[in-house]
């Protein structure tokens, strides 16, 4: 079934695709339901059953790679894909950066034996695709929940190149154990991944998905991903899962069994680089047998200069070799998480913040700065006040407003004097705030005695004061505190400054 025009709230109900021909394959478009070039803006696939077991097609594949094509609201509910020799479903937008597929639902859904081949070692000669569900190209807002996805090839479920405020749950994986043997290339059981087409998977949420086997090559892989929820899913991966290109991300009570190599990677060299920083691993459960080389193989490796400030908060890591830093990885933290049954207490604040002692009333590395001189683009930690009290921006890489209303005003009615260094440590920030300080009730500045370290901005844009004294809190507001991030809304923040030491 062809779809020759734009269409509008069409309904499927109830039909059996089966292809019994034994052609090499369907020419053109790869579809037994298939739309090439056309816009659809409402369209429900349900209670559908799709079979094609001796020529080389999709189940269904939606193509929007044209200027002006909109794909919007498909739901493919409720349906059988069954004996399909390439992919089951594949929503495709290649042309560009351009979004052009919207809100694809896919639920319910059986898939079972794709990507099959015509010859005795069920490879594929002609076509390499045997994903249960692509969703390949820009776009946003797609469910895939609830199916069960038995014995896919290649890749059980792909959504790539930047398709923000998805969702990927409660599915099943059975029997992934066939590999893209052509290329020697791992099978996937969930991509979240950009390429080519550029693009941020931004708050997406990866849960309570369950492989119950997979091959001795099998990964998971995410990349690009910013602010999602990855959490409770069930991973028996005999690869790794890979992590590229991460930044504030929940990743929790995840169990991750591997049977060689890593149970997960992160690597910030890897092809694209980039950085992997600020992610919160808490509460998962990663063990990996010891087939491989112990002093090559973690259960956690991080790799490159790029990943930092990552923090494992509780579960557990199990191996002769659980974790790992190298080429330049560091400022990666455990914190009360069992290594091979013992506990680690290693709190990162004790790592990530460094308080300067005062030498002469000046913070020692510190030196006198002019704001009217040209600002370093590199991370650079400033300090404003006199007589031993300062303000702190640690960090900064951007331009930065050099008065009160910035900074706050440390020492009222004194002359104060502005101070940089450059970086020399850079606190941990989870999901936007300091890691290890506790939210304040409320702007007035009443938090438990101390003395405490305060901090106020938001998203990893703060004004720190250490050691302030009970009796010397300020309210947490712009002024005294100053404004580190004008225009947006800010919170205050304490720990006891017996938690950080210099």
């Amino acid at each position: 079934m062809q779809v020759g025009a734009a269409i509008t709230n069409v309904q499927l109900d109830g039909i059996d695709f089966i292809c019994t021909g034994m052609g090499t394959n369907v020419e053109g478009y790869y579809g037994l339901f298939t739309s090439n070039l056309k816009s659809i803006n409402g369209l429900t696939i349900s209670n559908c059953s799709f079979q094609s077991s001796q020529t080389i097609t999709n189940g269904i594949n939606i193509i929007a790679d044209a200027v002006g094509v909109i794909i919007n609201n498909v739901v493919v509910t409720d349906c059988t894909f069954e004996n399909i020799k390439r992919m089951a479903i594949e929503f495709q937008n290649h042309l560009d950066k351009v979004e052009r597929l919207f809100n694809c639902t896919i639920k319910n859904c059986l898939f079972q034996n794709l990507g099959i081949g015509n010859d005795a070692t069920n490879q594929m000669p002609v076509q390499h695709w045997g994903q249960a569900i692509s969703i390949s190209g820009r776009g946003r807002n797609h469910v895939v929940d609830n199916n069960i996805i038995d014995n896919p090839y290649s890749i059980a479920i792909e959504v790539t190149s930047g398709s923000p405020n998805s969702q990927i749950t409660n599915k099943t994986f059975l029997n992934c154990i066939r590999l893209w043997t052509e290329e020697s290339l791992t099978l996937s059981l969930i991509s979240l991944a950009v390429v080519e087409r550029q693009g941020v998977n931004s708050n997406c949420t990866v849960r309570f998905n369950k492989c119950t086997d997979s091959s001795p090559q099998t990964r998971v892989f995410f990349d690009q991903i910013l602010n999602c929820d990855i959490s409770d899913n069930t991973f028996p991966v005999a690869s790794w899962v890979t992590i590229q290109r991460a930044q504030n991300n929940l990743i929790v009570r995840n169990t991750i069994i591997s049977r060689g190599y890593y149970g997960i990677l992160m690597d910030s060299n890897s092809n694209p680089a980039g950085l992997i920083i600020n992610n919160l691993f808490e509460d998962n459960v990663i063990s990996k047998n010891n087939a491989k080389p112990t002093d090559y193989y973690n259960t956690v490796r991080f790799v490159g200069g790029g990943v930092y400030n990552n923090l494992f908060s509780g579960g557990s890591l199990t191996c002769a070799n659980p974790f790992g830093q190298m080429n330049g990885a560091a400022r990666n933290y455990l914190q009360h998480t069992l290594l091979n049954g013992q506990e680690t207490v290693n709190d990162p604040i004790l790592n990530t913040f460094f308080i300067p002692n005062l030498i002469n009333g000046i913070p020692d590395g510190f030196r006198p700065y002019k704001p009217n001189q040209t600002q370093p683009t590199i991370a650079t930690d400033y300090a404003y006040g006199a007589q031993g009290k300062f303000s702190y921006i640690l960090g900064c890489a951007t331009s930065l407003t050099f008065n009160d209303g910035a900074f706050g005003d440390p020492l009222p009615g004194m002359a104060k004097q502005f101070y940089s260094r450059r970086q020399k440590y850079n606190p941990l920030y989870i999901q936007g705030a300091p890691s290890g300080f506790t939210k304040a009730l409320s702007s007035s500045g009443s938090v438990p005695p101390g003395p405490n370290n305060l901090a106020y901005g938001t998203n990893s844009k703060y004004v720190y004061r250490f050691n302030v004294s009970d009796g010397n809190v300020p309210p947490f507001t712009d002024n005294p505190f100053g404004d580190p991030a004008p225009g947006t809304a800010k919170a205050g923040y304490y720990i006891n400054a017996a938690n950080i030491i210099s």
